[in-house]
């Protein structure tokens, strides 16, 4: 089926129908955006948003909640599937309110993280020290350092199974 949604009626295959209420509709129209975001975040190739997504469950758990009140930054990550800068995904993971999301961060970021998605990976799960990730070439670092030095494999969940 095709929808097309306005505030008092709802086309269904060309065919309009005004038996719902407005509030109705606009509810329906905020499902329809919020399911269309969800296959459009499933469908990521990364490893990293696998990764990300036990993030978003951790954060949730007593031990994230913790986590964000030590931390207390807000991190951007720009993820590419081979090399920096080049068809990134963004997602931000904001330890001041204990939350993950695909998408850059509303207001500015406290420390924003550009990786290839293998080396995202090897750093968030303690196969790659972050320094050396740095001085390698194989993170960049925008924003305040001593947000990005409080970023370390230890935020991560464990184990991480990837």
């Amino acid at each position: 089926y095709r929808y097309l949604v306005f505030p008092s009626t709802i086309f269904i295959n060309g065919s309009s129908t005004t038996c719902l209420s407005t509030t109705l509709s606009l509810h329906l129209h905020l499902i329809l955006h919020t399911l269309a975001y969800f296959i459009m975040a499933s469908t990521s190739t990364l490893k990293s948003a696998a990764l990300l997504d036990q993030m978003k469950l951790h954060l949730a758990s007593d031990a994230g909640k913790e986590l964000s009140k030590k931390i207390n930054f807000v991190y951007q990550f720009n993820i590419s599937p081979k090399k920096i800068g080049i068809e990134e995904e963004i997602f931000t993971v904001d330890l001041k309110k204990g939350e993950v999301i695909k998408g850059a961060c509303e207001g500015k970021p406290d420390a924003t993280f550009s990786f290839k998605d293998e080396d995202f990976v090897k750093v968030a799960t303690g196969k790659m020290n972050p320094q050396m990730a740095f001085m390698r070439g194989a993170m960049k670092i925008k924003g305040s350092l001593s947000a990005a030095q409080k970023f370390t494999p230890d935020i991560f969940p464990k184990p991480s199974k990837m």
